[in-house]
């Protein structure tokens, strides 16, 4: 039986039997080793060892065979899916998958995003312009300031449930 969360993708389960592993794609294999000796590099295995060597052998043969070149260095997160055979080249100082929250919130803090019309976009559509103009306008006061904003907002709705139809 055989472990790797990239399964999932292509078979729907992370455990595949090793029947099913001989008759995976080649993307399958090549992500398999790249793991195990991702793995092994990051727990500082020698290169001289022969659990290294033999899963390096493995793993440039699937290279070679598959026509995919990641460098064991790169990091990729989990569940990465190759969906295509064919030359696959990638960078060695790429961060592929699992998007860091940390590196999400330094974005939109940089760019001065409100990512509220992304997470709710049917509610995002119905703003208007002067609606986030002022959202724009409210984030950018101090607490004694939107005091008196609320305070305002509250008298307008206030008055506005007194008034007297004509």
């Amino acid at each position: 039986m055989r472990e790797c969360v990239d399964f999932y993708r292509y078979w729907g389960t992370e455990k595949i039997t090793n029947k099913k592993f001989r008759k995976s794609p080649l993307e399958v294999k090549f992500l398999y080793y790249y793991r195990i000796l991702h793995g092994l590099e990051v727990c500082g295995k020698s290169k001289k060892s022969l659990t290294y060597k033999y899963y390096a052998k493995k793993y440039k043969m699937i290279k070679e065979r598959s026509h995919i070149s990641i460098s064991y260095s790169t990091q990729i997160g989990e569940g990465f899916y190759i969906g295509h055979t064919g030359r696959v080249i990638i960078n060695s100082d790429s961060i592929l998958g699992n998007p860091s929250f940390d590196l999400f919130v330094k974005l939109i803090t940089m760019f001065d995003v409100s990512v509220d019309q992304f997470i709710h976009a049917d509610g995002g559509a119905r703003s208007s312009s002067c609606r986030k103009h002022i959202d724009v306008l409210l984030n950018s006061m101090n607490e004694k300031e939107l005091v008196v904003i609320e305070a305002t907002a509250e008298g307008i709705k206030k008055a506005r449930e007194t008034e007297v139809p004509e």
